[in-house]
């Protein structure tokens, strides 16, 4: 069995409410309480088991649909204990019903890049108000998860969710949830037993007339309503014909309900099946198989088939009819009744169903079934046994989070479990404590009683340290990784995982040195080694970096190809590997802007960037992301909303301690503010102490980050030719040209020709300029960086109009080499092109609308479905662009008849 059968069949059962017989009873009364378009937000069904709790729940969610109303269904279990993994579930299930919001699966992975809960919780309520339509929230079996972590959690998310959210909860407890707030506004309706009591009416209706009136009436006393009642009513009644016998000595209460189960159904099957129903409901879902291996017999196959002709509470959950599951009564009678009879046994058919599932590669219900048993020791061993932080790479780092509750002491003896606790901590951006894990794992490795074991154990330690440095943004070298993997070599104990690890830290190192072609050997020759499922997960790794060392090489066809050989492998397998999908989505956005396409690139990463914030990324990732973004921001006139967002994620990366990130986004900005023609703003960014530090003296001669060092020149070089001190523009070019050479990426090659370009114009050496352009343009026809000359063409038109005397033959062959206009660009600069005082995007038009009509900061953020800073950024642009102080002014000069304004395309 597939390892991702788990998950297929958890997602079956969980996103969609249960099959409903054909003979259920549509409670109207109740239906029209919970679907009513009123004020009502938090519904609250809590009755016993068996009072039809979930058959109401779905005819509430048929209903809602049948109206084209927007109803989303979440059956909660005890794996959603995890606040992380019963938020991923409530997304999967909106999105389900039709929310606009990208997968958050990296929580059940760990990839969360060090975000908390509350922040996913944030992206799906701006997703819901965005929407503008109303959403019921169905929730089923809510004293599964009942916790104080998971109450404090849901709390939280009730409290905090949008109006337009409504929620319809059932719970056989109450909820420990704080609803009092919602009862004194008249938001809180609910229901009870007394509620969900079967009537007369009710009653008559589910027999369909086979009862007599007074058969019916003295059932419906003695069960008082209780749905599932009258159903075991029914099996029995079926089964002996006597009525009248049967309704006479029937009781109500839960006691008695047993009382009838074991005698009127249990007692009435052969002992055979009995024995086969009690060490059955032990598990949450039982197969044939499962059942030969849990009792020693091979008659599984053929007592789940009696099961289902004698419709015994059984039925399938998946449609090929592998799995089955007992109605939940039925399953809490048969476990009451075998815990009652032994104890032991149920230990033991846990520690059985443990080992079976560990068998079938089925890790996640393993290690819970290892747990129910009182057995850490065991969970630990099962994954130790199959290879612990091999586990995690696999993009299964969700088993981790049920050891966080075992003793530490207890983990100390299986290192490799303890190194795949470190990888999903490094996932989830848990940077600290995976770094504290890891020194602690190095100083018990150091009075370790298996000496024989240390260089295997310590091998794979300083593996993992250097995946941390991935994850911690701290290049290294190929050198050193070259000694990891002799260390490995000389064990004779690299399998092929290892393997491919240790090609994507090649890669890494190398990419981070500007060793494209170096890079892309590591990956080709690993790569081939990544067939099959236990490699998928670091398949794509390795295919993103062949990709980007393709991308550096200005190969776009072949890096293309790999990016999107990742998208078609990912998608349909897993909802695991959302963040991978969309990382390939942004690379392969770069792309395309390169190459032109500006609507395709652009659609890309409006999918993807809502994932990439979930997503543990690192710096040529987030490089790519962020540098794109910006670009096609400030092609598509929303350059002021992006560069706010931008700063957003500075503040979070820097929390993280990813410097280089902090200074890329600062150089990142300040060049799309050059591009849109604010100078200042972009100076006040180049003047940061962290980018003055990577041009000091003592960095041009040997730059630390050789990457960042180039794009700052290119940021610091288009500035001056801005400024139209070109002098200085000479020195940057000059030093562009030292630290770039002909093996740096292509695009940056196309950037250096086309602004050592533009700074000899500006001194008039008009022959070195022609030449240099025509590099430029050589190199992006023959690359297809069509975007990366066309992004550096205006430095032309400035520096042809700051030196004012170009001849109109230089104007002409320069447009010939560059394929530019013909024109006189001087004037079509400075008489066509509107003031950037004057110049509005839609958004800004949008919130200029909204401020004239009197609506605060906060009103236009939830209105237009962005944050407040945004909307302060927009407003503060605004301001400078209308050259006014205050609100007031800005009306008024809105109104201002004679107000020229532009929208920009």
């Amino acid at each position: 069995m597939s390892s991702r059968k788990p998950t297929s069949w958890l997602l079956q059962s969980k996103l969609t409410p249960p099959s409903m017989s054909e003979r259920a009873v549509a409670r109207a009364h109740l239906l029209d309480k919970l679907t009513a378009e009123r004020k009502c937000r938090v519904s609250i069904i809590c009755a016993p088991a068996g009072y039809g709790k979930t058959t109401l729940l779905t005819q509430a969610y048929e209903r809602l649909q049948e109206e084209g109303r927007r109803a989303a269904w979440l059956t909660l279990d005890p794996f959603d204990k995890d606040p992380r993994q019963l938020l991923v579930h409530l997304s999967a299930s909106l999105r389900q019903a039709g929310l606009p919001i990208a997968e958050i699966s990296e929580l059940n992975t760990g990839d969360v890049s060090g975000k908390t809960i509350y922040y996913f919780t944030g992206l799906i309520f701006d997703a819901i108000i965005k929407d503008n339509s109303d959403y019921h929230l169905i929730l089923d079996d809510y004293h599964e998860i009942g916790c104080k972590k998971v109450d404090d959690f849901f709390d939280y998310f009730l409290k905090s969710a949008p109006r337009n959210l409504k929620f319809i909860i059932s719970s056989r407890t109450r909820p420990n949830l704080s609803l009092s707030r919602f009862f004194v506004r008249g938001e809180l309706q609910e229901f009870s037993t007394k509620d969900l009591r079967f009537s007369h009416n009710e009653a008559a209706e589910y027999f369909a007339g086979s009862l007599s009136d007074n058969d019916l009436g003295a059932i419906i006393n003695k069960v008082e309503g209780w749905p599932a009642a009258l159903r075991l009513f029914q099996l029995t009644w079926q089964a002996n014909g006597n009525v009248g016998g049967i309704a006479a000595g029937f009781t109500g209460t839960s006691a008695e309900c047993a009382d009838y189960l074991s005698e009127q159904v249990f007692l009435n099957t052969p002992r055979e099946l009995q024995d086969f129903l009690l060490l059955s409901s032990v598990p949450e879902r039982i197969s044939g198989d499962l059942m030969n291996y849990l009792t020693g017999r091979d008659d599984g196959w053929r007592n789940i088939e009696e099961l289902e002709r004698r419709n015994l509470l059984i039925s399938a959950i998946d449609a090929d009819r592998q799995w089955f599951r007992y109605h939940r009564l039925f399953k809490d009678f048969l476990l009451g009744r075998l815990t009652r009879s032994s104890q032991e046994i149920i230990v033991d058919l846990h520690r059985k169903s443990a080992q079976w599932f560990a068998e079938k590669q089925a890790l996640r219900e393993a290690v819970y079934h290892a747990r129910q048993a009182g057995n850490p020791t065991l969970a630990l061993e099962i994954i130790e046994k199959h290879g612990g932080w091999r586990i995690a790479v696999r993009g299964e780092g969700v088993i981790f989070s049920q050891l966080a509750e075992i003793p530490s002491a207890l983990c100390e003896p299986f290192v490799r479990t303890r190194l795949g606790q470190i990888y999903a901590m490094m996932q989830s951006g848990e940077l600290s404590a995976a770094a504290a894990m890891c020194k602690n794992l190095r100083h018990s490795l150091q009075r370790s009683d298996a000496p024989t074991m240390i260089p295997h154990i310590r091998a794979e330690v300083c593996l993992m340290e250097y995946v941390m440095n991935v994850y911690e943004d701290r290049p290294f070298t190929v050198e050193e990784v070259q000694a990891v993997e002799d260390q490995f070599e000389s064990l004779s104990m690299i399998d092929d995982q290892t393997r491919i690890l240790i090609g994507i830290l090649f890669s890494f190192s190398a990419f981070s040195a500007g060793d494209y072609e170096r890079s892309l050997h590591a990956g080709l020759k690993v790569h081939p080694l990544a067939k099959f499922d236990e490699t998928a997960y670091l398949r794509n790794y390795i295919t993103m970096y062949l990709g980007l060392s393709s991308f550096a090489l200005g190969r776009l066809d072949d890096a293309a190809r790999y990016y999107q050989s990742i998208i078609s492998f990912l998608q349909g397998r897993s909802i695991n590997f959302s963040g991978q999908i969309a990382a390939a989505k942004i690379l392969l956005a770069e792309v395309l802007y390169e190459r032109g396409n500006l609507p395709q690139a652009s659609s890309l990463i409006s999918e993807a960037m809502p994932v990439l914030e979930h997503f543990s990324g690192w710096f040529d990732l987030f490089e790519a992301a962020y540098g794109t973004l910006a670009s096609i921001a400030a092609r598509g006139g929303d350059l002021a909303s992006t560069l706010s967002y931008l700063e957003e994620k500075d503040a979070g990366r820097s929390a993280l301690g990813r410097d280089r990130l902090h200074t890329l986004i600062g150089i990142i900005s300040a060049r799309e503010l050059l591009r849109a023609g604010d100078i200042a703003a972009a100076e006040t960014l180049l003047q940061r102490a962290d980018i003055q530090a990577l041009i000091s003296d003592e960095a041009l001669r040997t730059p630390a980050d050789p990457r960042l060092y180039v794009r700052a020149l290119m940021a610091l070089a288009r500035h001056s030719i801005q400024r139209r001190n070109f002098k200085t523009a000479q020195i940057y070019c000059q030093a562009l040209e030292k630290a770039t050479g002909q093996t740096a990426r292509k695009k940056y090659l196309v950037a250096r020709h086309m602004l050592t370009a533009a700074t000899r114009l500006g001194v008039g050496d008009f022959a070195a300029a022609l030449e240099e352009a025509a590099r430029a343009a050589e190199i992006s026809k023959k690359h297809g960086l069509l975007q990366s000359l066309a992004d550096e063409a205006d430095l032309i038109q400035s520096a042809i109009m700051a030196h004012g005397a170009a001849p109109a033959m230089v104007i002409k062959q320069m447009a010939a080499v560059l394929g530019m206009p013909e024109d006189d660009h001087r004037a079509a600069t400075v008489k066509d092109a509107p003031s950037m005082a004057h110049v509005m995007t839609e958004r800004e038009r949008e919130i200029v609308d909204l401020i004239s009509s009197g609506c605060t900061s906060k009103e236009i953020a939830r209105a237009l479905g962005m944050s407040i800073n945004t909307v302060l950024w927009h407003r503060k642009n605004l301001y400078r662009k209308l050259a006014v102080s205050t609100r007031s002014q800005l009306i008024r000069r809105m109104r201002d008849k004679n107000t020229a304004l532009h929208i920009q395309a």
